[in-house]
């Protein structure tokens, strides 16, 4: 059973924006065609055979030529870094590139890199300047800041090159969340998401003879009431052993701050009943209860459960790439630690409302700029890589030879397929002027480290016409650059 569709390959969480100087000779090139759009379809458009790499037989992609073969990929590493991923297995990037160079002599797939704290001030530049680099990675930090300022192209222009509505190739609930006023900002390969899972550690629980959170899941009772209950039960009465840790329970981890209306413009949820309720509910885990570590040691949760201090987390899970919840049970292992790091998932938190938990979800996906150069190179590729991406998790899988497949029960082999049937939580906020920091200023630490009661209303109340201030300015500008075109 293939029910592993989830990666979040960190370095390409990151990759992002670069200059020109390192790139290909793009003078020949003429930015973002106009006759893109094809009455093709997927089938009839891909007919040449890939070859060049084991992870790409029988893939067949656009008979390209001359510059349609050349791509530009912004990122923050450079090739000597995927190059080194290469050496201790098959990474994606690597492999594609070469079948692509391979399948089109004398094409190429350059990488260029730029600071990632630089990625919108040098891709705006680019835009502004008539042309740009071909494929920019692009998450939740950059959207709707980069679609809102015309920085992306609308893939759909590129769907048969893509196969865009292929779900085997992209993830389709996702990449609605980031559709923008009936654009498509990018594609989200169905390898890439990594969803949030809670971790804990069964030796702990077993013995202090409490039922496991993975227990009263699959007795149909893993909700908010009960992980508060549970927490409460793992919580030494001196505070040194926590029911949980890190900052799993964000602000935004069940209900968004922001929603996106379908003019673009942005509404500050913070209001809502619902996005009230989870806040004061996530709070008093910390504050009411102290059944959730508040200190500066939070930071380290990661160590926290193997070493067997704290016995709930939040942690990615991936089946190809390192994610949390491998590194601690590894980390268990390197320690020789009796934890026994164990699979669940994160509580429903109205049941009445929502039978399935709403589960946070890191994601990455591939623009192509606004002003590419090569927008039908960039779309072969990325269909590409994400073919590739998804056949050597197959081989991983038929192998037998991935860590957690080995190491995952029944139960939590089936629960990842249940993870994947249920809604996601993406939030936007972070990408709305200084919204972010004034989150992390006003909000985020008071919440994991003040040791005094807040009221959570009273604190939401307080940052609210900050963060409109924010929201205000964004649909200001982005209403001024809509008159302008």
């Amino acid at each position: 059973m293939l029910f592993i569709k989830r990666i979040m390959p960190m370095v390409l969480a990151l990759a992002l924006v670069f200059s020109l100087s390192a790139c290909h000779n793009r003078s020949e090139i003429t930015p973002t065609k106009d006759d893109i759009f094809t009455d093709k379809s997927p089938e009839e458009i891909h007919t040449k055979s890939v070859v060049g790499s084991d992870f790409a037989k029988d893939v067949k992609v656009a008979e390209l030529s001359g510059s349609d073969t050349k791509v530009v990929v912004m990122m923050t590493v450079d090739w000597d870094y995927i190059d080194t991923l290469q050496k201790s297995g098959p990474f994606h990037q690597y492999e594609a590139t070469k079948a692509w160079q391979a399948t089109y002599p004398g094409g190429d797939v350059k990488i260029h890199t730029v600071q990632l704290n630089e990625h919108t001030m040098t891709l705006s530049a680019q835009v502004a300047g008539g042309e740009s680099d071909d494929i920019i990675p692009g998450n939740s930090g950059t959207y709707p800041l980069w679609p809102s300022k015309g920085l992306t192209m609308d893939m759909n222009r590129l769907k048969s090159y893509l196969d865009l509505e292929n779900p085997e190739i992209y993830d389709q609930e996702l990449m609605k969340a980031y559709t923008y006023k009936g654009q498509q900002a990018w594609a989200v390969m169905t390898s890439a998401p990594t969803r949030t899972y809670l971790a804990y550690n069964k030796t702990k629980f077993d013995n202090c003879g409490e039922k496991t959170p993975m227990e009263y899941y699959l007795e149909g009772k893993w909700d908010w009431t009960q992980f508060v209950k549970t927490a409460k039960a793992m919580t030494s009465g001196d505070k040194t052993d926590f029911g949980f840790t890190g900052w799993g329970l964000g602000l935004t981890s069940c209900y968004p701050m922001t929603i996106i209306n379908d003019d673009g413009t942005v509404k500050l949820n913070i209001d809502d009943t619902k996005f009230v309720r989870y806040a004061t509910a996530m709070y008093d885990v910390y504050q009411k209860e102290n059944c959730a570590r508040n200190d500066w040691d939070l930071q380290n949760w990661a160590i926290l459960l193997p070493q067997g201090t704290d016995c709930m987390t939040y942690a990615s899970l991936s089946f190809v790439h390192p994610n949390g919840f491998e590194n601690m049970v590894k980390s268990a292992d390197r320690k020789q630690t009796d934890a026994d790091i164990r699979l669940a998932p994160i509580p429903r938190f109205d049941p009445n409302d929502e039978p399935m938990p709403i589960i946070p979800v890191e994601t990455w996906g591939y623009c192509i700029s606004s002003r590419a150069a090569n927008p039908i190179g960039a779309a072969e590729y990325i269909r590409l890589e994400a073919i590739v991406m998804n056949n050597i998790e197959a081989m991983h899988i038929a192998n037998g030879d991935n860590y957690l497949m080995n190491y995952l029960n029944d139960d939590e082999k089936a629960l990842v397929d249940y993870i994947n049937t249920c809604p996601t939580i993406t939030d936007y906020t972070k990408a709305i002027g200084n919204c972010w920091n004034i989150l992390d200023q006003d909000a985020i630490g008071r919440i994991h480290y003040d040791e005094a009661e807040l009221d959570m209303r009273s604190l939401l109340a307080n940052i609210k016409p900050l963060l409109q201030a924010e929201v205000a300015l964004y649909n200001d500008n982005l209403l001024k650059d809509n008159a302008n075109k």
